[in-house]
């Protein structure tokens, strides 16, 4: 009685040869690869690119800069600091 589902068929070592070598052909070797980074790094970005860029970056500093300030409130509450203890903290920990 015939099975049903897939069936599989097993590829000769030939065939599996002759596969390994056109991808190999086709994958690029690891100094043109790094070549090909390095010559893309050092194109100039077009200017949307650059606004994109910025604006990504000041987001992360915007969400970082929030989470940051979370954190404080959240050890200010675990410590049970009152506001002038809190005012030496950061006054002690801010950048200049």
């Amino acid at each position: 009685m015939p099975t049903s589902g897939p069936t599989h068929t097993t590829a000769e070592p030939r065939e599996i040869r002759a596969l390994e070598v056109e991808r190999s052909a086709r994958a690029p070797t690891t100094a043109s690869a790094s070549a090909a980074r390095a010559d893309s790094s050092s194109r100039p970005r077009s200017r949307l690119s650059v606004d994109i860029n910025h604006d990504i970056d000041l987001t992360l500093h915007h969400q970082i800069a929030h989470t940051d300030r979370e954190i404080d409130a959240l050890v200010y509450e675990l410590y049970v600091l009152v506001d002038q203890e809190i005012a030496l903290v950061e006054s002690a920990t801010r950048p200049n």
